[in-house]
């Protein structure tokens, strides 16, 4: 993460690989990286504990003010762009809008630093 190019994390949702999630939030918050919520891993949670994990990040997120992006993770062409699994999750967790980046192509570019 403390790569300057490094802008995002992908699957930290993966029960695969067991994470600390508070360290990772805050390592997260700390060099302005954000954590993937792959709707994929939503609708289809075939990895251990995707649900469960990713409710975990993301309410760290929102205690932290840690920012995140939503990704389809589509794997056909056509589920690209399909977010409503994890909008779906993030609305019933009343997830702050403000801490999802791409969900305004000015905040995207901003946060990746685009010019």
């Amino acid at each position: 993460m403390k790569h300057p190019k490094t802008f995002f994390i992908s699957h930290p949702d993966d029960g695969g690989f067991p994470l600390d999630y508070e360290r990772l939030v805050l390592a997260a918050k700390e060099y302005n990286v954000a954590l993937e919520l792959n709707d994929a891993h939503i609708r289809n949670p075939w990895m251990k504990n995707t649900l469960e994990n990713a409710h975990t990040y993301l309410k760290l997120c929102m205690k932290h003010r840690a920012s995140i992006f939503v990704g389809s993770d589509a794997h056909d062409p056509s589920r690209v762009g399909c977010f409503d699994s994890a909008i779906a999750m993030l609305t019933a967790m009343e997830f702050d809008e403000d801490l999802i980046i791409n969900n305004s192509l000015e905040k995207f570019e901003e946060f990746i630093h685009f010019n």
